[in-house]
């Protein structure tokens, strides 16, 4: 039996397009779990009209991805959670690929799945975030931590085996939308996995497992999200640098190194063409974003510090 496991928040329209989506899939043992962080009775009354036993509703108290998430873990009936999101529509065979990769011979403890924009014509000039490159149209298989796995596979396509919580632990709910740690939750987790030699370290993304992101935003708003993102490795990498992993020290460089060139070009651009006006947006934006990494790292060497006292 497969547990979808939906968080939700102020989008009761979308949700309903992705229970429809979920409910006219071609894979019939599963049951849809939906977390509501609204205050409310909108997304209720949205779950309602669908009279069908396979929905289970929890309202949740406190906001936070990870926190909504793990909720629906311990509620969950099946031994494969899968996780998307509000906003997102799912394929029809979504939930038939996900059965079947678990299915195969080499076992599986995470596996994610394509995400491509829902519909990009209707939306021009915008931007969908949280999509996978368009160019990854073939199985891959992650065998070892790297900073590659962070860009792996995203959290609104990723299904996990119930045993892998049960032996490695639920989300960290410091990580994920909400959270002090913006980000990163699903990329904590499968460096846990990875970590973790005794549950395997093969780790599948398959194109066929396919969902359609229905959010769109302008650049600037796109800038933002991915900001979070950035903010959300370097909060887990850190992480796991305090708890002793120092091969991480070259991952944190590239992220630094990463966002540094794409500012040198931004600053190149402004000077040639003479834009005053945004060589100072820039400028605040450095000194914004050098804020925040250090609040993650902060963070980070706060949950770490906590890790090794409770070890003790």
């Amino acid at each position: 039996m497969i547990s979808v496991i939906i968080s939700t928040l102020n989008r009761p329209e979308k949700l309903q397009n992705c229970l429809y989506s979920i409910l006219a899939n071609t894979f019939s043992g599963f049951e849809i779990i939906v977390i509501d962080q609204n205050r409310g009775n909108t997304t209720k009354r949205v779950v309602q009209k669908f009279l069908n036993e396979s929905i289970r509703y929890i309202k949740i108290g406190r906001k936070g991805l990870s926190r909504a998430r793990n909720l629906g873990i311990r509620v969950s009936k099946g031994n494969i959670l899968a996780f998307t999101t509000d906003d997102c529509i799912v394929d029809k065979h979504w939930l038939k690929n996900i059965d079947s990769s678990f299915q195969e011979k080499e076992s599986f403890p995470v596996v994610f799945g394509r995400v491509v924009p829902f519909r990009p014509e209707h939306h021009p000039g915008l931007i969908s975030p949280g999509v996978s490159d368009p160019r990854r149209t073939k199985r891959e298989i992650l065998t070892k931590i790297s900073y590659e796995l962070f860009d792996f596979g995203i959290g609104n396509n990723i299904a996990v085996r119930k045993s892998t919580f049960n032996k490695i632990g639920d989300f960290k709910e410091w990580l994920g939308a909400g959270s002090v740690g913006r980000a990163g939750e699903e990329g904590e987790l499968i460096y846990r996995v990875l970590r973790e030699k005794k549950q395997g370290t093969r780790i599948l993304f398959n194109p066929e497992i396919l969902v359609y992101h229905d959010r769109w935003l302008n650049q600037r708003e796109y800038e933002k999200q991915q900001f979070s993102y950035n903010y959300g490795t370097i909060s887990v990498l850190e992480y796991y640098y305090f708890l002793g992993d120092k091969r991480n020290k070259k991952y944190i460089i590239r992220v630094f190194k990463d966002k540094r060139e794409k500012r040198h070009q931004e600053i190149k651009t402004c000077i040639v063409e003479f834009h005053p006006k945004w060589l100072v947006r820039i400028a605040f934006d450095v000194t914004i974003h050098a804020l925040y990494y250090a609040q993650g790292v902060l963070v980070a060497r706060y949950f770490a510090r906590l890790k090794r006292m409770q070890k003790k």
